[in-house]
């Protein structure tokens, strides 16, 4: 579908204004004679810009938790260690590293630092912690009741009521529209 412009003119004259003429909104110029046969110039040379995002070299960490030790495992700890991956606490100072991973010194995070080094240059991320559920960034999981869990099942895929305040709720005018 087009649309034809209003108050657009291809030249200017005494009514047109600048910003009504075509060939200042658009790069089309009458005066020049284009030539296939012209020769081609160079243009400046490429500005260098800072990277905007930089991948870290590992995209998450898995949580482990048994009785003797708490933690953030990597898929790849050979990565890990050739880009000098460090893990970073709370506080930002570097964890203990383990054989497996890197130790962590409280409960299971949603998501952690990370620092590493790209040549001369260190760099810092924040990267998500998947739950031995294999849940990303997960918050730890409620202690329910097996009634609860059956009306959970029950009711499944509605999600279970929300006992904060409703009265923006969206959902329940969806609902009452149709």
């Amino acid at each position: 579908m087009l649309f034809a412009p209003s108050e657009l003119y291809w030249e200017k004259d005494k009514k047109t204004t600048k910003n009504q003429v075509v060939t200042n909104l658009l790069p089309i110029q009458w005066d020049t004679q284009i030539n296939a046969q012209a020769e081609m110039s160079v243009g400046g040379s490429m500005e260098l810009r800072e990277e905007l995002f930089i991948a870290p070299p590992i995209s998450w960490l898995e949580w482990h938790d048994d009785s003797s030790v708490k933690e953030l495992r990597t898929n790849d700890l050979n990565v890990a260690k050739a880009a000098d991956v460090k893990v970073l606490d709370p506080n930002g100072a570097s964890c203990q590293p383990s054989e497996t991973g890197f130790l962590w010194p409280a409960e299971q995070p949603r998501e952690v630092s990370i620092r590493w080094k790209m040549g001369d240059q260190s760099i810092k991320a924040r990267i998500p912690v998947i739950d031995k559920y294999g849940r990303i960034a997960a918050t730890t999981l409620a202690a329910i009741n097996i009634d609860a869990a059956w009306w959970q099942l029950a009711d499944f895929p509605i999600p279970p009521e929300d006992d904060g305040d409703d009265s923006d709720d969206d959902a329940n005018n969806i609902k009452q529209q149709y």
